[in-house]
């Protein structure tokens, strides 16, 4: 997702220039630096106003909202953990781990 990789650009710039980027570290980093990354993939992708709205519709699950958005429910479960931060009740049905692209790129 390019999108990530826009947030390992951003946030580990200068881990990439100490180490070189290698299409095999992608997901062998550590665990930290993905989990921001996809943070910052999920600030990116997903406004909040758009998920609120979307939220708010009763008929909607959380998987139906990811099919909506056009993102995979592991980042949505990342968007949720953002809006906590922000201080909403939202509560995903999933967590999703740091290194759940590696499984969606299969």
């Amino acid at each position: 997702m390019v999108a990530h990789e826009l947030g390992h650009d951003r946030l580990h710039k200068e881990i990439a220039l100490l180490k070189g980027f290698q299409e095999i570290e992608l997901f062998d980093m550590a665990q930290p630096l993905e989990y921001e990354a996809n943070l910052f993939a999920a600030e990116l992708l997903i406004g909040d106003d758009e998920l609120l709205k979307l939220l708010n519709d009763k008929d909607r699950t959380f998987f139906d909202v990811a099919r909506e958005l056009y993102v995979p429910a592991d980042l949505l479960d990342f968007k949720f953990r953002v809006m906590k931060h922000k201080g909403y009740r939202v509560q995903a049905p999933i967590t999703a781990r740091g290194d759940f692209l590696k499984e969606e790129i299969r």
